[in-house]
């Protein structure tokens, strides 16, 4: 059940005023705050979502714990799907995120139908690289159009209440309604795509996969009733028996069903931002970003300091530079072995072979450079040297200092 509809929330005031709190919003329990962390410092590109659509009756069976299917067709767009998580995600989990356009006069349907797959990596390939991604997203979202559905155990609850309130049983979750949609999704880091462009999926590149799904939803009366007429029904008996489906229902499906899987998605990237910042199985660095800080002065010089933590072992002995770009302007640092110093906590934490402990490191970076004007974020490159050719990419947010205008 939404509560964003004024009626619904002024009848949820009364019954907390009144003292009948009798758990009609169930569904709706508060949660417990969250300590918000900071954003990833990575700009992610999202590919527009693939979708296939399954005819199947995996809800209907013969003892009917789903209820029977019902004359309501779910049509999910990739493109809306695709435009939630790009705005679940910017600023909250990355620094940035963008959607990846398709080519003009084409959309999804075309896109795919008319390119093969390896026309389809090099044009991707080609956007991302032009956005300047730190990372990929992509997503396969699979569901069935059939609904089912049929009364829960608030329908007959909702008989006594309103016997004794009336209409105050619109706001009880008394209806249930079962679809199937599974998305699955996986996070890549763009360098490898930038050096191979077809490369995109390439298990090698890949930092999370990520799977989430929708199996069902209650809606109140609040939600179902499409008209007053039906409100005028609802007066005349309890309104389980009304508004069981028509396009409301639909669309308070289709609504819930996009807003579950961002979230399922969005709670796996936040729970795994550990794993997406440090990348073991990609390079043997990372940023400490507890570390860093990026400002901007009034005059336009960005200024940037932090430290950068480097795991030795399979050949990694140091790091070999960075890259600090601002649009045009870059600056170039090379680290020598008098930059790095060995942190004992973190080396003795890495374990070893035979007992012995590969050493950590921590590199401290300090850069600075006149943008000539405002800046919001600001592009670092971090070479791993050595035996191998890694590289990453970091977008980090600029903060302006007082006065910057």
């Amino acid at each position: 059940m939404k509560l964003h509809r004024i009626p619904a929330k002024t009848l949820f005031a009364l019954l907390s005023l009144a003292g009948l709190s009798l758990g009609f919003g169930s569904g709706c329990a508060t949660r417990g705050a969250v300590q918000e962390s900071k954003p990833l410092p990575f700009h992610v590109a999202v590919i527009p979502s693939v979708r296939e659509v399954v005819q199947d009756s995996l809800f209907v069976d013969e003892e009917g714990e789903n209820g029977s299917p019902l004359d309501i067709e779910i049509d999910i767009s990739q493109m809306t799907l695709s435009e939630k998580l790009v705005s679940a995600l910017s600023g909250k989990h990355f620094v940035k995120a963008t959607l990846l356009p398709f080519p003009d006069g084409e959309d999804a349907e075309t896109f795919y139908a008319n390119r093969q797959p390896f026309e389809q990596s090099d044009y991707w390939s080609k956007q991302i690289q032009t956005c300047e991604a730190d990372v990929v997203l992509t997503s396969h979202l699979e569901y069935s159009s059939e609904v089912t559905g049929q009364p829960n155990d608030w329908f007959l609850i909702n008989h006594v209440v309103y016997f004794f309130g009336g209409p105050l049983c619109w706001i009880a979750n008394d209806r249930s309604y079962f679809v199937r949609s599974d998305l699955s999704a996986r996070l890549y880091d763009s360098n490898l795509i930038f050096r191979d462009p077809r490369s995109i999926g390439d298990a090698e590149s890949e930092l999370l996969p990520i799977k989430t799904g929708f199996a069902s939803a209650n809606l109140d009366f609040f939600d179902r009733s499409p008209d007053p007429l039906t409100y005028l029904c609802g007066l005349l008996l309890p309104s389980g028996w009304f508004a069981v489906e028509n396009e409301k229902v639909k669309s308070e499906l289709e609504e819930a069903m996009v807003e579950s899987l961002v979230e399922g998605l969005t709670a796996q990237v936040r729970d795994q931002n550990r794993d997406i910042n440090e990348a073991r199985d990609l390079v043997s660095f990372y940023f400490d970003l507890s570390t860093v800080q990026v400002r901007q002065d009034p005059t336009g010089v960005m200024s940037f300091s932090g430290e950068l933590v480097l795991r030795t072992g399979r050949g990694v002995t140091r790091l070999s530079g960075i890259v600090l770009r601002v649009r045009e302007r870059e600056v170039q640092t090379e680290f020598e072995d008098s930059d790095r110093i060995e942190d004992r906590d973190l080396t003795r934490g890495a374990g070893g072979v035979g007992g012995r402990a590969n050493p950590v490191y921590r590199y401290r970076v300090e850069e600075s450079i006149n943008a000539g004007q405002l800046l919001e974020t600001v592009r670092i490159t971090v070479f791993q040297g050595g035996q191998s050719s890694a590289r990453r990419s970091y977008t980090f947010r600029v903060e302006q200092i007082e006065g910057a205008r």
